[in-house]
């Protein structure tokens, strides 16, 4: 048995990617009979009861500043037991602005804990012509991981990409490991329940679906929305299902301004695990792209990675070999509409093409991302 020490910005109650995967790592470290305890932030939202799951939630006051890091130090220099430490490290996510410098010294001098940390973010960038808040941003981020990297050792990445940029800021400190993000819904589902769910966004026989699941943010949106458009225009048996939290505010205001989507554009607001996994395999195809291209980082691909769904989606900096190695998805020009619009049509159809992508995406997302090899490599 390993006893852990999780330090996290963010757990549930409060939501949040990194939030949903702490809870689900610390959960399948309990279930390999593993001692796990997660110290975290406090949150107005009521706190699940301590150890339901196997997993003990220690609430730090504060914006993980000098007292909470005082009262969580006292607690683990009174451990009697050998512990491993491990640090949920998100810049943005331990408050003061993305800037808590106390964080990083303490992780810097906490080399008698052994404090291992992955890296779900690194730095803000410095960008020609960027605002001079976000130079500073950029510089005070870049300094706190060459003193985290004084005390960890040992670090992951949720991609490759970040290692790279670690090397460079500490090039002395541990070799970067990439650790991939499971799926944080479930890759299992209710095959009636998705025959339902499938009548219900499919207007009439023979239409498709194609669904986007995420956070809704501007960025990703403005790559998204004219895809989609555009494969409504081009095609009357195409509706488009908008799955995760925010998605009904967002579907609210895409209809507000093209009325003419009524009734082909569905949305479902926030879902249970079980229940964004039905709605996503009621579609026929995702579209998934990102800024950076898609990676193991994107938790939202990863659920349609670990459904064996046909995915569509970009290549980009942050791409890993791996996806275009195993051919584990299909690649459209997120900047061209149209092309996208062609390759959702074309993995929408029946075909023994199709068949094998999807045999490709789970068998792809069992050997390389699934959590049994994350709980894996962090018990070695």
């Amino acid at each position: 048995m390993i006893r852990w020490h999780i330090l996290t910005g963010e757990y549930p109650p409060r939501p949040g990617g990194v939030s949903d995967y702490t809870q689900i790592l610390a959960r399948k470290l309990a279930e390999a009979g593993d001692e796990v305890h997660v110290w975290t932030g406090l949150c107005a939202a009521p706190a699940p009861a301590p150890a339901a799951d196997g997993v003990t939630v220690h609430r730090l006051p504060g914006q993980f500043g000098p007292m909470s890091l005082r009262k969580m130090n006292r607690y683990l220099r009174a451990e009697k037991e050998p512990f491993r430490l491990l640090i949920q490290y998100v810049p943005q996510m331990f408050g003061f602005k993305g800037m808590n410098i106390f964080l990083a010294r303490w992780i810097g001098r906490a080399r008698g804990f052994s404090p291992w940390v992955m890296f779900h973010e690194v730095a803000f960038c410095h960008t020609p012509g960027q605002p001079k808040r976000h130079d500073l941003l950029a510089s005070v981020q870049e300094l706190m991981v060459r003193w985290i990297a004084r005390g960890m050792t040992r670090c992951f990445v949720s991609v490759p990409q970040w290692g790279e940029r670690i090397r460079q800021l500490a090039p002395s400190g541990a070799v970067p490991e990439w650790l991939p993000t499971g799926s944080n819904v479930s890759d299992a589902t209710n095959p009636s329940l998705v025959v339902e769910l499938r009548r219900r966004f499919a207007s009439k026989a023979g239409a498709r679906v194609v669904a986007f699941f995420g956070t809704f943010g501007d960025v990703i949106m403005a790559m998204v929305l004219p895809a989609l458009k555009h494969l409504l225009q081009k095609n009357d048996n195409w509706s488009v299902l908008l799955v995760g939290r925010g998605s009904d505010a967002y579907a609210e205001k895409v209809l507000a301004a093209n009325p003419g989507l009524k009734n082909r554009l569905h949305f479902t607001g926030a879902l249970e695990p079980e229940e964004v996994a039905a709605h996503l395999a009621a579609a026929h195809v995702l579209y998934q792209p990102y800024p950076d291209g898609v990676s193991s980082r994107r938790s939202s691909v990863m659920a349609g990675l670990a459904l064996g769904l046909p995915i569509v989606t970009n290549f980009g900096v942050a791409t890993e070999t791996v996806w275009k190695d195993d051919e584990l998805v299909v690649f459209a020009d997120a900047a061209n509409p149209e092309a996208v619009a062609q390759e959702l049509c074309r993995c929408s159809e029946d075909s023994i093409e199709r068949n094998a992508l999807m045999l490709r995406a789970r068998r792809g997302y069992e050997k390389n991302f699934a959590w049994t090899c994350t709980i894996e490599k962090l018990r070695r």
